[in-house]
């Protein structure tokens, strides 16, 4: 995957870290994940799990944008970005809309579930696939895993990015990045999403 990442360059081997060690750089944990205040805290820090559409423009002009061809990606981009998602907080598991994502955030997904933010896997069931067509291009799914199988981080098994989908299994795993600094988004404004074959 050709990103132009805008992550600081530690957070590039979040992947080859023990789970552990993830846990206590993004002060949360397995078990009873983050409070509502340390959430507060780090969405005023990192923004919230917003993205802007890839043709962002008003309604009135979107209206017209079909017949010049520039909305398509609007409505792949609609599709691909969940709504919501299983989080761990005050060590409850309560469904949060996915904009209100934070680092350290504990979630989980199961087959069907598309992934809201770009997240280090933590714990996941035997046989665990993800899609990445939406986010990639590329068909075949990616085996999921709890180590890391890549040396960079955007081909890891432990490592899954918002728009992607969980094909088979489940997982439960930390958010590590939100909004404007996801893999998608940084494509988007590279200019290179949606994949041509989409």
């Amino acid at each position: 995957m050709d990103v132009p990442l805008m992550l600081p360059e530690d957070e590039t081997n979040i992947h080859k870290e023990p789970v552990q060690t993830v846990l206590e750089k993004l002060n949360t944990s397995l078990d009873k994940g983050l409070t509502n205040q340390d959430a507060n805290s780090l969405r005023d820090r990192y923004g919230e799990n917003l993205l802007k559409k890839p043709v962002d423009c008003p309604s009135w002009l979107c209206c017209l944008l079909p017949c010049l061809g520039n909305v398509a990606s609007n409505q792949l981009f609609g599709e691909v970005v969940p709504d919501d998602a299983l989080v761990l907080r005050n060590g409850r598991w309560i469904t949060l809309d996915a904009s209100s994502l934070v680092r350290g955030d504990i979630v989980k997904v199961q087959n069907g579930e598309s992934i809201a933010a770009d997240m280090r896997v933590l714990e996941c069931s035997p046989g665990t696939q993800v899609s990445q067509l939406y986010l990639t291009g590329k068909d075949a799914p990616k085996d999921v895993a709890v180590e890391a199988t890549a040396e960079d981080f955007l081909e890891s098994g432990n490592m899954l990015f918002l728009s992607s989908h969980v094909v088979q299994g489940e997982c439960t795993s930390v958010v590590v990045a939100v909004g404007d600094q996801t893999a998608l988004h940084q494509l988007i404004r590279a200019g290179k999403w949606p994949p041509a074959n989409l």
